[in-house]
């Protein structure tokens, strides 16, 4: 938190106190003290009164504040007052010390040391010195400086700045050197000071306000130190303690710091609950509080990729921060920032490549997807043409195998039967038999001969080829339009894949007149030499 370096928890403190209704109230006291100054004539109580103008309105009107302390230098020249030089100094050293002077801060401090003063006012004096070594970064002179004042203020039994500077050394601790142990141990200490303090003390304005303050300054410790439990209880304490009061600013500062942890623990949603309501009420905040706020605000939507507000909100900060910081301090911040703006932008570069590569992975995985299923409604009809050219082989294969058979069997009959008719013809022609014998002979061999002609009926082997190869006939008849009823059957017997034997047996021919035939009906088809004739019938 930069402005910690620059800021201390004592002047925080008095920002806290400028909310509306009290900068009102101070006005109208600042008033009433001129109007009394203005008609006292008492030397003492004058430079009472220029010392309490001077430090009431430092915060308001740096013009107010330096003319009366311009009237105690009067008074101490006129008069030669010690007690006029003294306050002249201190309030010459603090309005310094507010107006961001801290060289000239400290001169016109160790000017009033010099003066021995009691031990009050050096007590005052180290504190305000170790404020202004921290915001220098001495920070061994800062820590030195609030030691020597917190031993003043336990000698003079004052409490109620006790705590405060506990909290002031644990400030320099953890913002200016970074020990979180020892940060630790003096924000304890803070607390455990505030609870020694009277209920007057503790339940008034300034006493909650300071409590506030001390939680919120342990919980952004704990944040720092990644013990996020603890932090939230001690930043949520913080909130609760300034919502209570009803002060406005103490809210903002507490939802600021409880928003920076949620930050650091990416939890960016979160943060963003927080820091969007405090939009509303944003304007009428000191500035240092409106940087962080902005800042927190810029991380918190970078955070949940809201990249176009977050980069429009640097210009914001960036001119509220410029008019608030030195010039180094810009330059370093200005380093962040440039920083900062080049990981906003790598951030959205990284997310716009994000985005291309999911579209790219998702076209490559639907386009796998379809291409599996494809893949696989492929196997499927392959493995299904497969097996319905399997079934239609296996059962052209078994009427094969029946037509043969009957065929087979067919011409085994006939075979058989022509033989018995040819022997029974031969014993009818015999002389021997006697008429009565003749005449049953005769009818025999009728009704044999009657058989035979019924089973060697080429149309009913046709008809049964014809049942299996429904398309031959038709067309081995239209490429073939001269072919006699022998050469049809020659090749019918061809197509059935019948051996020269078979086929012998079948036509009642011998092997050589089957390759006689064969030769011939090879060259009337016009079939070429090497082409057997089994396969070129198969085409039918």
């Amino acid at each position: 938190m930069l402005y910690l370096a620059k800021i201390s928890t004592f002047s925080l403190l008095l920002y806290i106190l400028l909310n509306p209704l009290s900068i009102k109230a101070q006005n109208l006291e600042i008033d009433s003290l001129i109007s009394k100054f203005n008609k006292e004539t008492d030397l003492n109580t004058k430079i009472d009164l220029c010392n309490s103008i001077g430090l009431k309105s430092m915060i308001f009107s740096k013009e107010i504040a330096s003319s009366y302390q311009s009237k105690l230098d009067s008074i101490w020249k006129i008069d030669k007052s010690e007690k006029a030089r003294l306050s002249s100094l201190l309030l010459k050293a603090k309005i310094s010390r507010w107006n961001d002077c801290p060289n000239e801060a400290v001169n016109s401090f160790m000017k009033v040391l010099d003066l021995k003063p009691d031990s009050l006012i050096v007590a005052d004096v180290y504190f305000n010195l170790g404020i202004v070594y921290s915001s220098l970064r001495f920070n061994a002179k800062a820590v030195s400086s609030f030691k020597k004042s917190l031993r003043a203020y336990k000698m003079l039994n004052k409490l109620g700045q006790i705590h405060n500077i506990y909290n002031c050394i644990a400030d320099v601790y953890n913002y200016n050197i970074g020990n979180y142990s020892l940060a630790e141990k003096y924000y304890l200490q803070a607390l455990s000071a505030f609870a020694f303090l009277p209920e007057s003390d503790k339940m008034n304005t300034l006493g909650l306000q300071s409590l506030s303050a001390i939680h919120n300054n342990i919980g952004v410790l704990y944040s720092s130190m990644k013990k996020y439990k603890q932090a939230e209880e001690h930043l949520t304490n913080s909130l609760s303690i300034a919502m209570k009061m009803n002060d406005s600013i103490g809210v903002f500062h507490s939802s600021i710091s409880l928003s920076q942890m949620f930050n650091r623990r990416s939890l960016f949603s979160s943060a963003m609950k927080i820091l969007i309501p405090l939009r509303k009420n944003y304007n009428n905040k000191p500035p240092y509080l409106k940087v962080e706020y902005l800042r927190e605000l810029i991380k918190a939507c970078a955070g949940v990729k809201k990249y176009k507000e977050a980069y429009l909100l640097t210009d914001e900060y960036a001119l509220l921060r410029d008019s608030i910081y030195s010039i180094d301090v810009v330059k370093q911040v200005n380093r962040a920032e440039q920083k900062y703006l080049c990981k906003i932008k790598i951030e959205k570069a990284n997310l716009d490549a994000e985005k291309e590569e999911k579209r790219y992975l998702m076209f490559f995985l639907f386009a796998g997807f379809l291409l599996i299923i494809m893949i696989v409604l492929a196997i499927f009809y392959l493995y299904y043409r497969f097996k319905l050219k399997k079934s239609e082989v296996n059962t052209l294969q078994k009427n094969n195998k029946e037509v043969l058979t009957k065929a087979i069997k067919s011409s085994c009959v006939d075979n058989v039967l022509n033989d018995l008719l040819s022997d029974l013809k031969k014993f009818a022609s015999e002389e021997k038999l006697q008429k009565v014998g003749l005449e049953r002979l005769n009818e025999i061999i009728k009704r044999l001969s009657h058989s035979s002609n019924s089973l060697s009926k080429w149309e009913d082997f046709e008809m049964l080829f014809t049942s299996v190869y429904s398309n031959f006939y038709r067309n081995l008849d239209k490429k073939h339009t001269n072919l006699s009823l022998s050469e049809r059957k020659l090749c019918t017997l061809i197509r059935l894949d019948f051996s020269n034997l078979d086929i012998a047996n079948f036509l009642s021919i011998d092997q050589k007149s089957v390759y006689v035939a064969k030769s011939r009906l090879k060259k009337k088809m016009d079939v070429e030499s090497g082409v057997d004739l089994y396969y070129y019938l198969n085409t039918f």
